[in-house]
């Protein structure tokens, strides 16, 4: 007896496919309603392991159980804080401004005074005043 070539060819087709390795029902895992008690009372800020000995079932159950309802972590707890946006009614209208103090800026020069005295061949000390430049107001003495 021989199969013909199409039938051998579907019956290696279905052979080799590739299917899933996930158990078609899980006869262990918890009920419902528990992972829903779980889930309250992580809500609550409970521990998972306060979570345990308040339901009874074991630290693993309720990390695997908190794990997949995403609330494993003491971040995922806290509420999600909108970005803010700031938005504008046409492309270019935002105003950028450099705040960065490249150098410290004595007085304006002379392009913008337009006095040519005020033009500096090299600018003051890069350490500060010297002790002469400074000048004190001399104090009323009594007399």
């Amino acid at each position: 007896m021989s199969f013909p070539d199409n039938a051998f060819a579907t019956a290696r087709a279905v052979l080799w496919r590739d299917l899933s390795s996930r158990p078609h029902h899980s006869p262990r895992s918890i009920a419902t309603e528990q992972a829903a008690r779980i889930e309250q009372l992580r809500r609550q800020h409970w521990t998972g392991v306060r979570i345990a000995k308040a339901t009874g079932l074991s630290r693993a159950t309720v990390s695997r159980v908190l794990t997949r309802l995403k609330l494993n972590t003491a971040a995922s707890l806290q509420p999600v804080v909108p970005i803010l946006r700031y938005e504008h009614p046409a492309p270019g209208d935002r105003l950028h401004i450099d705040i960065k103090k490249l150098a410290r800026i004595h007085k304006p020069g002379h392009r913008l005074t337009g006095n040519e005295q005020d033009a500096s061949s090299k600018p003051p000390s890069a350490n500060g005043p010297t002790l002469g430049s400074i000048k004190t107001p001399k104090k009323d003495s009594p007399t």
